[in-house]
């Protein structure tokens, strides 16, 4: 069995010019030394909440990333409960104290009457 090879020269690829309009753009680079850094483009707005984001004379920005590094938690309290505990605690507290709210949400009981809350053995808290 014989074998022939045969190689063809490249066909050369030639793409367009492109003829659509620059989209403007935002660029998010990093989050470096607390801020967020990026470039916008001439024709580009960047609004975070109701602050306009203002660029330096070569398009870059600097803006704190904090904002958006918050960890925000929306815990559904459950219809008629007015008292928290936590099920590695020993007291319990109204739903919308501080200490209520800062229990871990895994671990919440909600009770109806400090009276439910008291028969698993529960104390109010000072």
């Amino acid at each position: 069995m014989a074998v022939e090879s045969v190689s063809a020269p490249p066909i050369p690829i030639v793409l367009p010019e492109d003829i659509h309009e620059p989209v403007p753009l935002v660029h998010v680079r990093e989050i470096n030394a607390g801020e967020i850094v990026g470039t916008i483009s001439k024709d580009a707005r960047l609004v975070i909440g109701d602050t306009v984001v203002l660029t330096s004379a070569d398009g870059s920005f600097h803006i704190p990333a904090k904002p958006f590094l918050l960890n925000i938690i929306d815990v559904p309290i459950p219809h008629g409960a007015l008292f928290v505990a936590s099920n590695r605690g020993k007291n319990y507290y109204p739903v919308d104290s501080s200490a209520g709210n800062a229990l871990a949400p895994e671990n919440r009981l909600y009770f109806q009457s400090a009276e439910d809350a008291e028969a698993l053995g529960y104390k109010a808290a000072h």
